[in-house]
């Protein structure tokens, strides 16, 4: 997929203008995010693109993975083999889901996600990984061919 100099610029200022915003549980901005919330904001903000309120307990992160997967709408968002500028990223520890971020390509690309503890962080791969995050995996909607 090609990224319109627009919507780069829109990834970036949105990116700069969270990092450092603090998690809380249940959060969806523009004081303090959880994971989904700060994927929810951004797909919107960013991409124009409206994505399920989940209702999870915020004390079990296996529950968010649960929700979206029975999700009409994350069915529309296949995993993909290559990741692309807006996916959604799934984040595990030892092959248990547990986290989301947004992929986005700027600054070489990485994830923005909010972690708690830290807060909205844009981490190059190689830090999630470092993190100890592993079993990455991309998804985006099925009507966005990867070129």
């Amino acid at each position: 997929m090609q990224i319109d100099a627009a919507t780069r610029a829109r990834a970036a200022s949105f990116a700069e203008s969270v990092i450092g915003t603090p998690w809380e549980k249940g959060a969806a901005g523009p004081n303090a995010y959880d994971c989904w919330g700060l994927v929810r904001t951004c797909q919107h903000v960013v991409f124009d693109r409206d994505l399920p309120i989940v209702n999870v307990d915020p004390n079990n992160a296996r529950s968010v993975a649960r929700a979206l997967k029975g999700h009409p709408l994350m069915q529309l968002w296949p995993e993909r083999a290559r990741r692309q500028h807006g996916d959604v990223v799934s984040m595990e520890h030892d092959n248990s889901p547990g986290h989301v971020g947004i992929f986005l390509d700027i600054d070489r690309g990485g994830v923005l996600h909010a972690i708690e503890g830290a807060g909205v962080r844009f981490d190059a791969l190689a830090m999630i990984r470092i993190l100890g995050w592993r079993y990455l995996r991309f998804y985006g909607p099925a009507s966005e061919v990867a070129a």
